[in-house]
């Protein structure tokens, strides 16, 4: 526990000046909020002087990225009901299996075919824009045995995409939609950015209502990374020899337990008062992910990602912003 205080302590500082831009109401004309400041403030720490720290400070930093975030998924499952789930029905399964399917696909298609890019690196840029980012990139790296620099290359695409669409997507939201819009957008949302902490991010700038069907829209994408592996395996065999080893199908258990978690918040009668101060660490538990995600976003990785990479991550973003804005208008 000793050895994630230092990493802990500078994420916690990164979400209190965060909370204080807030609380001031810098950036609130452009919907910005301390989740987003926690980002824009963890990345210019983590470019700047952070690097002469990290190796104290990793433990804890990488413990809020990764822990943390998941821990402050489950816990969001307060916020929500069985009752909001049921009135999605069917259209955001639907919804969240085309943008899946169709986003691989599109990745495979033009890095291969087009980009003349390796098939382990397209792979894995497809997965992670596809369904949930740097998660799936990772689950999916084990699966087809990829190399360290195709798993960077993969990653840089989803960070510097996704952190794109923390900004772009407000702003459109703003331009092109009424607020009576902002449910029908945060399924959108849900359905087209790349990272969970992203699309909170999103979410939070749009409003609570948008945050949560964005949260709900992109656990259903998440869950759908168990099926796709498991698609992927059965592809992957079927064009080479595995010699009879088994592949390791990673199952997003933390997308289970928010599910888990909406239920106990749905069945059991939960005071209002517990339910608000959950409510509110889970907010900061968040914040301090989203800290965490700046800090560890180097610029110097966007270098190594490759021109092809840079350009096969801008063509499927640009597709990812055209299904995420057409869902409101089709709803």
């Amino acid at each position: 526990m000793l050895a994630l205080f230092p990493g802990l302590l500078v994420t916690g500082l990164v979400v209190v000046l965060g909370l204080l831009l807030e609380h001031f109401g810098v950036g609130a004309n452009l919907g910005l909020s301390a989740i987003s400041f926690a980002i824009l403030i963890g990345m210019i720490f983590g470019n700047t002087f952070y690097p002469k720290i990290a190796a104290k400070c990793d433990k804890g930093v990488l413990f809020s990225k990764g822990t943390l975030l998941r821990t402050g998924i489950i816990f969001y499952g307060f916020r929500l009901t069985l009752n909001q789930l049921v009135e999605l029905g069917w259209s955001v399964i639907i919804i969240d299996a085309f943008v899946v399917a169709s986003t691989f696909l599109l990745t495979y298609f033009i890095g291969r075919r087009l980009l003349k890019m390796d098939e382990n690196t397209v792979i894995l840029t497809g997965a992670g824009c596809s369904i949930c980012g740097a998660a799936a990139v990772m689950a999916t790296s084990s699966v087809v045995k990829a190399k360290p620099s195709e798993v960077t290359q993969a990653i840089a695409v989803v960070v510097l995409f996704g952190t794109l669409a923390i900004f772009i997507y407000p702003w459109l939201y703003h331009v092109l939609f009424t607020p009576d819009k902002a449910v029908d957008f945060g399924i959108g949302v849900g359905a087209s950015v790349h990272e969970v902490a992203q699309v909170v991010a999103v979410g939070r700038q749009i409003g609570d209502a948008a945050m949560d069907m964005a949260v709900i829209t992109k656990m259903v994408r998440v869950m759908m990374l168990a099926p796709f592996l498991f698609i992927l395996m059965l592809f992957l065999l079927r064009e080479q020899e595995e010699g009879g080893r088994k592949q390791k199908i990673t199952i997003p258990w933390f997308a289970v337990w928010f599910l888990v978690m909406i239920v106990v918040n749905s069945v059991l009668p939960i005071p209002d008062e517990v339910r608000n101060i959950i409510v509110r660490l889970d907010q900061i538990v968040l914040t301090m992910a989203m800290a965490a995600l700046g800090l560890t976003t180097h610029f110097s990785a966007f270098k190594t990602a490759g021109y092809k990479a840079i350009v096969l991550g801008a063509v499927i973003f640009v597709w990812l912003i055209v299904i995420g804005c057409s869902i409101p208008l089709l709803l």
